[in-house]
């Protein structure tokens, strides 16, 4: 998603250090665990992007939604 909201490609062999450099600053970031995403679709098959975003967006509205992240944030910034 950072990518997305940089406007530049992430290729397979980019580091974490690479990707952090990508982070937009006035954007909160809700990470969920890559573990949760191979316990859903299963090791060793392919999975795409649609089928991640349509996951992201099934646990993220599950967790709460835009609503649970901005308080989240609202506790962030006021302290």
């Amino acid at each position: 998603m950072t990518s997305y909201l940089s406007g530049k490609p992430v290729a397979a062999t980019d580091t974490y250090s690479h990707i952090k450099h990508l982070a937009v600053k006035s954007v909160d970031y809700l990470v969920f665990p890559a573990n949760d995403v191979l316990k859903h679709f299963g090791r060793g098959q392919p999975v795409t992007q649609d089928q991640i975003d349509q996951y992201g967006q099934a646990i993220f509205s599950a967790w709460g939604g835009v609503a649970r992240l901005d308080a989240c944030s609202t506790l962030t910034t006021s302290n």
